[in-house]
């Protein structure tokens, strides 16, 4: 699924929020790969992917760039793996009222594929809180509740799955 990086987020739903993407290629598209990756950016995204995907999907998307078909791609952080292509990560801008949403598989675009993605999501990870209590959670179920709002439907801590028809 391709969405040109700094564009209006919309998949799944619209949003009051200033939410935009980052990192949903296609090979369809070229994308960029001039510049130069910290290693505190690595290792901050790789991090925040392990701190929960949010938006999990039932399936998986597969990168459309690797030549091998069906091959899962993980993220191996300390002991565990996480599986990539099935959820979102969404980060706060650290110098606008906005949020970065990419696909779990940013992180293989990134190490894989050479992609480079804007400047201020790079600055993003980098200075990302960890002890902050951001979660992208709280903005979807504020979405929720606005869809549904005679809902007896609560938004808890865990993956939040919904089907796009």
């Amino acid at each position: 699924m391709y969405y040109p990086d700094l564009s209006h987020y919309s998949y799944g739903f619209d949003t009051k929020f200033n939410v935009v993407n980052i990192g949903w290629l296609s090979n369809k598209y070229t994308f960029n790969t001039e510049g130069i990756l910290s290693q505190l950016f690595i290792n901050n995204l790789e991090k925040i992917i392990s701190l929960g995907l949010h938006n999990h999907m039932r399936g998986s998307h597969e990168c459309e760039f690797c030549e091998t078909d069906h091959i899962h791609k993980k993220l191996k952080y300390n002991d565990t793996e996480i599986w990539l292509g099935n959820g979102e990560i969404w980060i706060p801008d650290i110098k606008q009222q906005r949020i970065f949403s990419s696909p779990s598989l940013l992180w293989h675009y990134i190490i894989d594929h050479n992609y480079i993605p804007p400047i201020d999501f790079i600055e993003s990870c980098e200075q990302f809180d960890f002890n902050s209590n951001w979660t992208p959670k709280t903005i979807i179920s504020i979405e929720y509740n606005k869809m549904m709002p005679k809902s007896n439907i609560q938004i808890v801590d865990g993956p939040i799955y919904y089907v796009i028809s």
